[in-house]
């Protein structure tokens, strides 16, 4: 669905800054959200007791207009730096500055040897991203790693 997200927004804004999501030549880092994670936003903005289809998502994320998609997808994207799985769990409390210029908080939970990344978004209703994957793609200018909801960049009922 994030493909998907990105190409709708190239189609109508083919200068978006969200083209560098698809290009790989700026050094960045992308929190990416799961095909699940757009479904439970979905359901989150809709009220609705069960999660949609992946069309029915993709057809709603649509509908919330261009600009609203391109915001969300820029708030994912933290430019020019590249946090792999080592910096990200020893990141605990900073604020990263994402493409779309608000901030997101990182929440590292600690259970023994474990840790737990979490995002802490503009909205205060809805729980906190995870981070699922790690270090999707390392190797070029860009890193990803997959989160379990959508970042809000702001406070949705």
């Amino acid at each position: 669905m994030l493909t998907a997200a990105v190409l709708a927004v190239l189609e109508a804004k083919p200068n978006s800054p969200v083209k560098v999501l698809a290009e790989g030549a700026v050094a960045l880092t992308a929190f990416v959200p799961t095909d699940a994670a757009f479904r439970e936003l979905v359901r989150d903005l809709t009220h609705a007791h069960r999660l949609p289809s992946e069309q029915a998502a993709f057809t709603a994320v649509a509908g919330l207009g261009i600009d609203t998609v391109e915001n969300v997808l820029l708030y994912h994207v933290v430019p020019d730096a590249t946090m792999d799985r080592r910096a990200a769990v020893r990141a605990d409390g900073a604020e990263l500055t994402t493409a779309l210029g608000a901030t997101v908080e990182v929440d590292v939970l600690r259970w023994w040897h474990f840790r737990q990344v979490r995002l802490v978004d503009a909205d205060t209703s809805d729980r906190d991203a995870r981070v699922v994957a790690y270090d999707i793609n390392k190797g070029n200018r860009q890193i990803a790693h997959a989160v379990d909801r959508v970042l809000r960049p702001i406070d949705l009922p």
